[in-house]
């Protein structure tokens, strides 16, 4: 979001949840960073990332219940 000094911020019109790929087994928000701050940087939008649980540790649907 592009902003003019001393003029009024301009909010995001868009919101994106992220949830990271990985199949509930693997990743995390450390190994999609930057895929997201690439998606906010270019959409403009407001960015959240959601962590979850993962498998085998805990077990469907902790990591769904999570999100």
């Amino acid at each position: 979001m592009h902003h003019r000094p001393g003029g009024p911020a301009r909010l995001p019109c868009l919101t994106v949840v992220f949830c990271h790929g990985g199949g509930w087994v693997l990743c995390g928000l450390d190994t999609h960073d930057r895929t997201c701050r690439a998606l906010c940087r270019e959409s403009g939008a407001v960015l959240v990332r959601v962590d979850c649980r993962l498998a085998p540790e805990a077990r469907f649907p902790a990591a769904v219940e999570d999100a």
